[in-house]
């Protein structure tokens, strides 16, 4: 992705009584972004979709996090790279 970017990241979540939170955290030397949503259980969709725009360039590290309401039910990762555009060379 060229800077400034605009992050799009899916998380699937398998649908359960106890999922109650999902929370993605995008972090990085000169970014720090979250984004929390509430889970309706069972009843819930298995996709769902965040969007980080203007990410400036550095090296980003993604946590997926599903929480109940007591304990973490699962968490994921993943790096992703932002390059500076042309203008910023």
């Amino acid at each position: 992705m060229t800077a400034p970017a605009t992050v799009r990241i899916t998380v699937v979540v398998e649908p359960n009584a106890a999922n109650r939170t999902l929370r993605v955290e995008m972090d990085g030397d000169r970014l720090f972004r979250a984004s929390v949503l509430t889970l309706e259980g069972a009843e819930d969709k298995r996709l769902h979709e965040i969007q980080f725009a203007g990410v400036p360039s550095g090296q980003y590290s993604i946590h997926a996090t599903v929480l109940s309401a007591h304990d973490v039910r699962g968490t994921a990762m993943e790096h992703v790279d932002v390059v500076g555009s042309s203008s910023e060379c």
